[in-house]
């Protein structure tokens, strides 16, 4: 299904807000961003540029679709981002900007789609910030 860029809010690395609708993407994992009502009241070091880097992909794509995977505990529907073709969540993990979330999650009913962003991280630098799921443990405050 295809999106219109302009009315896409991107939230912070791997989440957009799109209308009425907050679209998770799946297979990785990037740095917070302050976010107070969720219990986080500073920034993760690199969630800023997590952030400012999926918005310039996705301001500077000509089309944006999405594969949607079911929602998650938090209402938002999981989905797999394409911007001009390719995955955003690979385009993150080769800029350094993303972890990914396959291998504790599994494949979301997309084996092909799992394996791309697996070969990313194979052939990619690891990231240089703690990843996101052990920061969050030791920063959320209620």
């Amino acid at each position: 299904m295809e999106l219109d860029r302009a009315l896409i809010r991107v939230d912070d690395g791997d989440t957009i807000h799109y209308g009425d609708e907050t679209f998770r993407i799946v297979g990785i994992d990037t740095p917070e961003i302050k976010h107070e009502e969720h219990g986080f009241f500073q920034d993760q070091p690199g969630g800023r540029r997590a952030k400012a880097q999926t918005a310039a992909i996705i301001g500077a794509a000509r089309r944006i679709e999405y594969l949607p995977c079911g929602d998650d505990r938090y209402g938002r529907t999981l989905v797999h981002l394409f911007v001009d073709g390719e995955l955003l969540a690979v385009k993150l993990i080769r800029a350094r900007l993303a972890y990914e979330t396959v291998t504790y999650y599994g494949h979301n009913g997309y084996p092909e789609l799992a394996e791309l962003i697996l070969q990313a991280v194979d052939e990619s630098p690891r990231p240089d910030f703690e990843p996101p799921w052990k920061w969050k443990r030791k920063q959320r405050r209620k």
